[in-house]
């Protein structure tokens, strides 16, 4: 199917999605219920076979019955013009294994956060009877928020009762497959899935896989999952906590018997209390040093910018202001006395006594205009200011009584 098609029942396609060896994906369009939605159209290959239908119908039923905040829910299943069709809930987002691809190792903590939605949603799943047997992080999709939505519930359980490969592969992408799947056993219970999260959780961590399945083939890679133990994602990533990798570890292990018994185990052992290494410890140390070094800075930066709030800015610049005036009118009275005196007792000595004012006059009516300027100290930041004009007035006075003293001299001596 073209995704130029406008309508296919009631949906209307809009885009494709994606396409894997189960079929195409595409976005559309609920015309009834005015909301978009994600259909898959399923493989050829596999609707051939009626049998395989029928299960697929009764698999549909039962993954409609599912309803959690983080698994994708199946709407309807149906047949049109020969092609069956899945409709599902539409999750607007990014797989994990793109988040993984772009980003690397994941922070622990958010890791976590992310791990914990997943095993809510298998809890979940595996209460109503449901396993996925294909849990990796293609199937699991994050929102902005990273959201949790998992992918595909319910359509693994009918391929893998067939032992079907589409793509030459086992059921499961190979490197996140559990022991039990490599070896075929028939009893498959909800381990499997742990021990795929378990898998995944290392990727989020490390920012790769275990095992290299670029360089092994796929019976390399499934020999190593049986045989060889899990390496340290330390290994690749130190920045992981002893209880991560504990988790971790049990969740992956070869033999079921010695895995968390359920999700909910799993989840309860993440409340632990994280230890880290040794080594990590001191890079964690010292990243912690340097950021309390920056914070400490900031707020020293900060408090020079943006004093304490209960500074009444207004009030000291009405005070500044009112001791500034004083001072003026007390200048110019001594000055206006100093001079009169002059000119009595000598006129052309009063002269050269009233140049000598001029050179005395700049300085405090300079600081007369900065200490009127109520606007500077309406914003906190000229605060520095308020503390310097103080001393400026110091020194202006000390200009005023040495011009003062030397007008007197001039007009006195003989």
């Amino acid at each position: 199917m073209s995704s130029n098609t406008i309508e296919l029942n009631h949906y209307k396609i809009i885009s494709e999605l994606g396409k894997g060896g189960m079929g195409t994906v595409y976005l559309a369009k609920d015309s009834f219920l005015d909301r978009s939605v994600a259909i898959k159209e399923l493989n050829p290959l596999l609707t051939s076979d009626a049998d395989l239908i029928a299960r697929f119908r009764n698999e549909a039923r039962l993954q409609a019955k599912l309803s959690h905040t983080n698994i994708v829910g199946l709407y309807s299943f149906f047949e049109q013009n020969e092609r069956h069709y899945i409709v599902m809930e539409y999750a607007e987002g990014k797989t994990l294994k793109e988040i993984i691809k772009q980003t690397g190792p994941i922070p622990e903590k958010r890791a976590i956060a992310i791990l914990r939605q997943i095993l809510s949603a298998l809890e979940y799943a595996h209460g109503m009877g449901i396993i996925h047997r294909d849990i990796k992080p293609s199937n699991i999709i994050l929102d902005a928020q990273d959201s949790v939505k998992v992918l595909d519930f319910g359509i693994a359980r009918v391929m893998g009762e067939r032992g079907l490969t589409l793509t030459g592969q086992q059921l499961g992408t190979v490197g996140y497959m559990s022991p039990e799947q490599v070896k075929a056993e028939k009893d498959i219970d909800e381990k499997t899935d742990i021990y795929s999260l378990g898998i995944t959780f290392f990727e989020m961590l490390s920012g790769r896989m275990p095992y290299d399945l670029d360089s092994l083939s796929d019976y390399e890679v499934m020999d190593n999952i049986v045989k060889t133990p899990l390496p340290d994602p330390r290994d690749y990533y130190p920045h992981i906590s002893d209880n991560a990798v504990n988790v971790l570890k049990r969740m992956a292990e070869k033999d079921r018997s010695l895995r968390y018994h359920d999700a909910k185990q799993a989840a309860d052992n993440l409340d632990k209390e994280q230890v880290f290494s040794s080594d990590t410890k001191n890079v964690l140390q010292r990243d912690t040093i340097k950021d309390d070094a920056s914070k400490t800075v900031a707020a020293k930066v900060k408090q020079i910018n943006e004093p304490e709030d209960n500074i009444d800015y207004e009030s000291m610049a009405k005070s500044l202001n009112k001791k500034s005036i004083i001072t003026l009118i007390l200048s110019v009275v001594f000055w206006c006395g100093t001079i009169g005196l002059a000119f009595l007792y000598n006129w052309k000595k009063g002269r050269v006594a009233l140049l000598s004012l001029f050179s005395v006059i700049p300085f405090s009516w300079s600081y007369f205009i900065l200490s009127s300027t109520r606007e500077l100290f309406k914003e906190k930041k000229y605060k520095d200011i308020y503390d310097v004009l103080p001393r400026l007035n110091v020194i202006f006075n000390i200009f005023l009584v040495i011009g003062s003293a030397l007008i007197l001299l001039l007009v006195f001596l003989k």
